[in-house]
């Protein structure tokens, strides 16, 4: 007698051989095999009171929104209503939200990372947002590793936001930084880095100067890609008139707390709005038009496009079986 266990690990490397070899097949024929095994699948859902058929055999389609910057950006992530998360949520299954912020980076890496590894973007995109300048515009005096200086700020700002214009389908959203506390900053970074002599090296007068030079480079941007949009968001004009000393708007004195993360992303989804880029009609690519299941009788959240209960497989299978 052959033991149970056996007889599975038998049947499951089968599987597995067939598998790689319907994959390796249309690997080898430059994927125009079509398959019966895994992709080539029938979807068959309920749209608007009629059944309708799709098919997908060479995959699934997926748009993609990518958010480079600094740890603006990254942390917007990280927090719980953090500004890309929130844009993660009003995006959900109709396009993937990739993260490029990186905590620390001035333009000066950014760029050469670029240059050296072309996977830092996807070949292409459907918009992206760039936020960066408040590395940039620390003082050369006390901290002369991240600072930038002005005319190389430019020029870094100007390769990025163009290397981002030409994967992008529609556009990108062009953020100049926001306003910081000095004083809290000092503060946090005194244990931190002692040299400073419990000194800020970010002061509000250079993000402005630098927030100004963003400016500037949108405008070059909108004469050599007129067929995109660039729209200018200026988070510095956005946060300049609050009280910075909450750490609800900046806990450090630099980076995003709760109340600035929605104030923020608000501001952000009012210029996407503006542009027709909320995706709302969106083929998710898996046979469903927008994240919300079509299930008879079930409420539709219309401001979130999302439904407020979660369907059921039951209810799922009851839909499909309908459309037969």
């Amino acid at each position: 007698m052959i033991p149970i266990r056996q007889i599975l690990c038998r049947r499951n490397r089968l599987r597995f051989l067939v598998s790689y070899r319907c994959v390796s097949s249309r690997e080898a024929t430059g994927g125009k095999s079509r398959q019966k095994t895994m992709i080539d699948q029938e979807d068959i859902y309920a749209k608007g009171g009629k059944c309708t058929q799709q098919t997908h055999s060479e995959g699934f389609p997926r748009k993609q929104v990518v958010l480079v910057g600094d740890s603006l950006t990254e942390i917007g992530f990280r927090d719980e209503r953090g500004w890309g998360l929130e844009l993660t949520k009003r995006y959900l299954r109709r396009c993937d939200v990739i993260n490029r912020g990186l905590y620390g980076w001035n333009t000066r890496w950014l760029k050469m990372a670029m240059e050296k590894n072309v996977a830092f973007l996807p070949p292409q995109m459907h918009f992206g947002t760039l936020l960066m300048g408040s590395n940039d515009a620390v003082l050369r005096d006390m901290n002369p590793g991240q600072h930038v200086p002005m005319d190389e700020f430019e020029q870094n700002l100007l390769y990025i936001a163009a290397e981002m214009l030409r994967r992008a389908e529609k556009g990108i959203v062009l953020i100049a930084p926001p306003p910081c506390n000095p004083d809290a900053w000092a503060e946090f970074v005194n244990t931190r880095k002692p040299e400073f002599n419990g000194k800020s090296d970010r002061t509000n007068e250079l993000l402005e100067t630098y927030g100004a030079i963003v400016k500037q480079v949108k405008q070059t941007l909108q004469k050599r890609f007129p067929e995109k949009f660039v729209r200018l968001f200026d988070a510095y004009e956005l946060l300049k008139e609050e009280d910075l000393r909450e750490k609800s708007l900046l806990y450090d004195g630099v980076h995003f707390g709760q109340k600035a993360q929605i104030l923020f992303f608000d501001k952000l989804w009012e210029i996407l709005q503006s542009e027709n880029l909320t995706l709302e009609s969106v083929d998710d690519g898996f046979g469903h038009e927008s994240y919300a299941v079509k299930i008879p009788g079930r409420e539709i959240d219309a401001a979130n496009q999302l439904p407020l209960t979660e369907p059921t497989f039951l209810e799922v299978m009851e839909t499909k079986e309908k459309c037969l």
